[in-house]
């Protein structure tokens, strides 16, 4: 008799960089640089003598953008997905 592969009684493995916990301290973290590079890109825009660095804030604000939409989508399908397991229990 051959083994299963995936037995039905064994969890699903989730690394610890993919768990929810992991995603909102992501969240929380890519929050606070993207508020961050919207003072800076104020601060840029006040001062004349600044504004060939305007470069900077703008790109660590659209990188940080990403990252919170990717962690909120990640975090969100954490939640359905335990959701959906409870009801299946």
């Amino acid at each position: 008799m051959k083994l299963e592969e995936n037995p039905v009684f064994r969890k699903k493995m989730i690394p610890w960089y993919d768990s929810p916990i992991a995603a909102t301290i992501r969240l929380l973290v890519a929050a606070a640089i993207f508020g961050f590079s919207t003072i800076g890109i104020q601060l840029v825009r006040e001062t004349p003598s600044f504004s060939a660095f305007l470069w900077v804030p703008s790109i660590l604000a659209g990188l940080s953008a990403i990252l919170l939409i990717v962690s909120g989508f990640r975090l969100i399908d954490a939640f359905l997905e335990n959701r959906k397991h409870r009801e299946a229990d």
